[in-house]
């Protein structure tokens, strides 16, 4: 069984307070922030990145609740502030896909991406960030950013979620989700939260050969099939030590920096657990950002024109 969700949190490798992994310092972004979106009763929190002094990105699914209507939408914009930034939206779009795939594709859903009005423009101190608009994404650090909850690699996701405090630590794309959804659309970018090992090396299972050029052209299929064996000759990056990261819940629609650009919108997580198929590349067996999971960004290059 393949266990899937679209919540997003920043879990490192290291102790989360380790100050290596703080939105501070030299790896400070102050105009990521985090959000409060309440629908009726219910409310949760997500990331959003400033992009203009009156817009930010976020990830669509931040901003979808079913049939039931938003009624409230905060951004707290706090680090390297001496006083937090709160501002409330005027308005939001949501990329057109995303409605359009979500009823079959769910957590997969293309589009996942929205752009909110601010009532009033950020302060001069908080920075807005471009877009990264080459195609070029792949192999390559990836810093990724995110006020969700903390936890670390052989434990999963144990803490929760900040409005104050964000995460920050790297990882690498490997691929789309193309060779696994077998649609065509190039318009997600994969990684795996690496053990500094080949055990928990989920990119070699899920996107090896073995699925994509050997038993059938998409992997949900030939995991009906009898287990295969990894190629260990493709995806053999092993993470970045104590500097790697994986995000789910909270982190959702934080951004991913290439060179200082927006690269990715936090999307989505999926593991197989521990399965046959998997063959135990999942550390803790669940889907709870331990490592041996993936996780997927709504690509920014894709969009970048919308």
């Amino acid at each position: 069984m393949i266990y899937i969700a679209n919540d997003t949190y920043t879990i490192t490798v290291g102790l989360p307070d380790d100050p290596r992994y703080a939105n501070a310092g030299e790896n400070l972004r102050n105009g990521v922030g985090a959000i409060f979106i309440g629908f009726g009763e219910r409310g949760f929190s997500c990331t959003a990145t400033a992009i203009s002094k009156t817009h930010v990105l976020t990830a669509a699914h931040c901003v979808r609740d079913g049939e039931n209507p938003l009624d409230t939408l905060l951004f707290v914009f706090s680090a390297g502030l001496e006083v937090p930034f709160i501002a409330e939206a005027t308005g939001f779009v949501v990329h057109p896909y995303y409605d359009t795939f979500l009823p079959s594709y769910g957590a997969f859903a293309h589009g996942d991406m929205a752009v909110l009005e601010l009532a009033q423009a950020l302060p001069d101190s908080v920075e807005p960030y471009e877009l990264y608009r080459g195609s070029d994404e792949f192999e390559k650090a990836v810093r990724h950013n995110g006020h969700g909850a903390f936890g670390t690699g052989n434990k999963g996701a144990t803490g929760g979620s900040d409005f104050f405090y964000a995460r920050t630590g790297l990882n690498m794309y490997e691929s789309t989700m193309a060779p696994f959804l077998g649609d065509g659309f190039p318009d997600q970018l994969v990684m795996d939260f690496d053990s500094n090992g080949t055990k928990h090396n989920a990119m070699q299972w899920w996107f090896s050969s073995a699925f994509v050029n050997g038993n059938t052209d998409n992997p949900v299929v030939a995991q009906k099939k009898p287990h295969v064996k990894r190629d260990q000759s493709v995806f053999a990056d092993r993470g970045y030590g104590k500097l790697e990261v994986g995000t789910a819940r909270g982190d959702s629609g934080g951004p991913s920096f290439i060179d200082g650009k927006i690269a990715g919108v936090h999307s989505f997580g999926f593991t197989h657990g521990c399965d046959t198929y998997a063959n135990g590349t999942d550390f803790t067996c669940g889907l709870d950002s331990s490592y041996g999971e993936m996780s997927g960004d709504a690509r920014v290059s894709f969009y970048a024109s919308w």
